[in-house]
């Protein structure tokens, strides 16, 4: 009875040390590990180039306001804070191509006419965004005729707004940009006179 008890010890014994000895001393392999989560394609990181989404959107702009402004007109009125009581006089801007000439600069082919003044000049003018608006942008800018001036007119949905300044007098300005129907603008050529068909000559 003692002999088979110690044996019965025994065998539990070695089922305790070989449920409790790793693997790799017994000989076995052991399970290997689970491979690294692989990154998504969402989750890497954008590759550098020309999709570069704040210069696209900077384009997409420029390109639009280009548009909005090439052979346009600008109708509306402006203030004198020298005469706040009396109402505001009226203003017009004729505009013919307008283009980015390069960084912030841009050439406005303009028409300006207001009181007694009506000239037409070639402008190379700062613009400046304050986001998704454009901001015309001059300080003791020299107008051939006109002085010197310091302005910030927005453009935005078809409107302007802004100050001006011309040193000792200045105010406020605001209107619409306007643009010609293009159905109703003549194609090139079709107004030019005719000429006369050629006569027979004379017996």
């Amino acid at each position: 009875m003692t002999i088979r008890l110690t044996i019965l010890l025994q065998v539990a014994l070695c089922i305790v040390v070989l449920g409790l000895t790793p693997p790799a001393v017994l000989g076995q392999t052991p399970p290997a590990a689970p491979p690294p989560p692989t990154a998504t394609p969402d989750a890497q990181a954008p590759s550098a180039g020309n999709g570069d989404p704040a210069t696209s959107s900077r384009a997409n702009l420029e390109r639009k306001f280009a548009e909005t402004m090439s052979n346009a007109t600008l109708v509306g009125h402006f203030t004198s804070k020298d005469e706040e009581a009396k109402l505001p006089k009226t203003e017009k801007y004729t505009l013919g191509k307008v283009a980015k000439v390069k960084d912030d600069l841009w050439l406005f082919e303009a028409r300006i006419q207001y009181g007694t003044h009506d000239v037409t000049l070639p402008l190379t003018l700062r613009v400046l965004w304050a986001g998704d608006t454009p901001v015309i942008t001059l300080d003791k800018f020299p107008v051939p005729g006109f002085g010197k001036f310091t302005c910030r007119v927005m453009v935005f949905d078809d409107q302007y707004a802004g100050t001006w300044d011309g040193g000792d007098h200045g105010g406020h300005l605001f209107g619409r940009v306007t643009r010609p129907d293009p159905k109703k603008i003549d194609p090139p050529g079709q107004n030019a006179p005719k000429e006369n068909p050629p006569r027979a000559p004379k017996d």
